[in-house]
């Protein structure tokens, strides 16, 4: 077995329970004898977001919508985890496209950029930095 395989099937297996916390009450995702935080599984999808493929394999898997229903549902901590796994995946072209045309993606940020919890606001604020850079640029070049 590759270690692409395994990966991708890590990375499925934690979006799997990352939408399977969400459903929850309690916000834990539950397989078999396991039990996970939305936390916990937001704090290892971030870390593999870092590498490239990872990434991919995430924005291919609707990871988006996932990480901004954390951020409505979420406690602080959960918040400001997918807050700064959205600021790593804006940092990519693809990335910003698909933030911006996620469902409340926009509205979510916004909101959160403007809680009482500072780094809850500073994580929302970097996310809406990245992708209005974004347009910007954007328009610069629609007029060259």
């Amino acid at each position: 077995m590759s270690s692409h395989f395994v990966v991708f099937q890590v990375i499925s297996y934690l979006i799997d329970m990352l939408r399977n916390a969400l459903s929850q009450s309690d916000l834990r995702g539950r397989s078999e004898d396991t039990s996970w935080s939305c936390h916990e599984i937001a704090y290892g999808l971030s870390n593999l977001v870092l590498n490239k493929n990872n990434m991919k394999v995430m924005l291919d898997s609707d990871v988006l919508p996932l990480l901004i229903s954390l951020i409505d549902k979420g406690d602080a901590t959960e918040k400001e985890c997918a807050a700064n796994t959205l600021w790593i995946i804006a940092k990519t072209s693809k990335g910003k496209a698909k933030i911006i045309e996620t469902s409340n993606a926009m509205e979510e940020l916004t909101r959160l950029s403007k809680s009482g919890n500072q780094a809850i606001q500073e994580a929302a604020k970097r996310v809406l930095l990245e992708l209005k850079e974004t347009r910007i640029t954007q328009g610069i070049e629609l007029f060259y």
